[in-house]
């Protein structure tokens, strides 16, 4: 049987409870968003009494731990909303487009990226295009800083637009 730090999961939600309305309005300094604010306070609670619940809790720093939670979600789902649709390179209006004409462009563009870029540069783009920030994709791949990955980005961004002429 798995040992359960249920006390300890009761002790952060008191804890917690106590400080809701100072941790509601650090949730809505991040989001702008009243509404967002609480759904992402009431995911960060969950998730913290859930992992305590099954791992329990070293120390005594139950509000600290939900303030660096609450941080840590909002820009995990912050870069994960953060995807490039190719076809957005070009400032098309999706409204008028068609799903099948959109996705045609989308490869349009695709191609022409790998076609005209180096492998390490549409690496680069492409682990940008799906969330990574320059610092993770300076990380993960050979350019050695955040500045030279976001001049390879914006090259590519430029060249998309001139071949296509948008």
């Amino acid at each position: 049987m798995e040992p359960t730090f249920g006390a300890q999961a009761a002790t952060f939600l008191e804890k917690v409870a106590g400080e809701q309305k100072k941790l509601l309005a650090y949730a809505l300094h991040l989001t702008k968003d009243t509404d967002e604010a609480h759904d992402l306070y009431s995911d960060t609670l969950l998730r913290c009494r859930d992992r305590i619940a099954v791992s329990g809790f070293n120390g005594e720093g139950y509000v600290a731990y939900m303030i660096t939670s609450l941080k840590g979600n909002f820009y995990y789902a912050r870069r994960q909303g953060r995807v490039i649709d190719p076809v957005e390179l070009l400032e098309v209006q999706t409204g008028e487009d068609s799903g099948e004409e959109r996705m045609a462009l989308a490869a349009a563009v695709r191609a022409y990226i790998v076609a005209h870029y180096s492998t390490e540069e549409v690496a680069a783009f492409e682990l940008h295009a799906h969330g990574c920030t320059m610092e993770e994709v300076s990380f993960l791949t050979d350019y050695p800083n955040k500045v030279q990955v976001h001049r390879v980005v914006q090259k590519i961004k430029k060249g998309v637009r001139v071949a296509f002429g948008r």
